[in-house]
């Protein structure tokens, strides 16, 4: 995975950032699309569905409930860092809330998010995983 990413930033000349320098909501934004990703690729992983079947699973894992559920769960494992991280994006103010979410999972989800956005771009790859694989597992 470290090298597939890190191929990809040399390919596209993505420097480093400054990861301080990024507010909670865009972590959040990258964290969303990385949790999405590594969701779908365990799913498929599963074996062959149809896609119709597989988007209606993704939607259990990825929803603001199941995420913020995920979170509660992995707190315990996150040192004070990532708890900052978490609360950060848990603390920001977002212009929407789906209208199917409770506004405190909705938090959560973007704490969740904001972690594994965080997580991705500051390259701490091994982290970011052990996150998702610890949450999914629980499920």
């Amino acid at each position: 995975m470290e090298q597939f990413f890190d191929m990809f930033r040399q390919q596209m000349n993505i420097n480093n950032v400054d990861i301080k320098t990024y507010s909670p909501l865009s972590l959040a934004y990258i964290g969303d699309s990385i949790y999405d990703c590594l969701v779908k690729l365990y799913l498929v992983g599963q074996g062959n569905r149809s896609v119709n079947d597989l988007h209606k699973l993704t939607k259990g894992y990825v929803k603001a409930s199941e995420q913020a559920r995920i979170l509660d769960n992995i707190l315990v494992m996150l040192d004070e860092k990532e708890i900052r991280v978490v609360k950060r994006g848990r603390n920001a103010k977002s212009q929407t809330i789906p209208k199917n979410a409770l506004r405190s999972d909705y938090q959560k989800a973007t704490g969740f998010e904001c972690l594994l956005g965080y997580l991705l771009l500051s390259r701490e790859y091994d982290r970011l995983l052990e996150c998702v694989v610890e949450g999914i597992k629980d499920e």
